[in-house]
């Protein structure tokens, strides 16, 4: 299939299905994915020459979760698109847009727009509404039953592994946001 694209990346031409007669096409094409575009060519799954003739100008978008400054944004969006011409959209308390802010969303735009349409269905938004439940099925030691010593353990492990992701790994900086000295974090990620 990538060599009958790349045909018709190249000079415009495409055969329909069913027929002899080649035709010309003028197009531009836009392309996403979601996918590691290197690891695919790595792979021998995509082939060089489609990459560098669909890459001409690539736009990353990152995901939700590292642009949550984004999120009020998306809602007010969201709701607006989704209410009667002639009505005001609902308001969404400053509390709930700082729980959407804290959640990880990690289906991206699409997950918090299915929460958003929960919430004009159910007409309702509350703090524990919002999120989805799949959302606790990330944290692995929630789905078991551990004594409070350790699940303490098993969250602070979790906790701070998160926020060094949040932090891209710089350990000073998640030290300063955990409110612990270097030291301890070190220690606490040996352990």
């Amino acid at each position: 299939m990538q060599a009958k694209l790349l045909r018709v990346l190249e000079n415009g031409e495409y055969m329909p299905v069913g027929s002899a007669v080649t035709r010309t096409a003028d197009v531009r094409i836009l392309a996403a994915t979601n996918r590691n575009i290197r690891e695919m060519l790595d792979k021998g799954e995509m082939r060089a020459d489609f990459f560098h003739r669909l890459n001409v100008i690539s736009v990353v978008i990152p995901p939700l979760r590292d642009r949550r400054e984004d999120i009020p944004l998306l809602v007010e969006h969201f709701l607006s698109q989704k209410t009667r011409p002639g009505m005001s959209p609902p308001l969404v308390p400053h509390q709930i847009l700082r729980h959407l802010q804290s959640h990880d969303w990690p289906g991206n735009v699409r997950e918090l727009f299915n929460v958003l349409r929960r919430y004009l269905v159910n007409g309702m938004l509350k703090p524990e509404d919002t999120l989805p439940s799949v959302a606790t099925e990330n944290i692995p030691f929630l789905r078991e039953e551990l004594s409070l010593g350790r699940a303490v353990e098993a969250f602070e492990q979790y906790y701070i592994n998160r926020t060094l992701r949040r932090c891209g790994g710089k350990k000073k900086q998640a030290a300063e946001i955990l409110g612990v000295n270097r030291r301890t974090l070190y220690n606490k990620l040996n352990k």
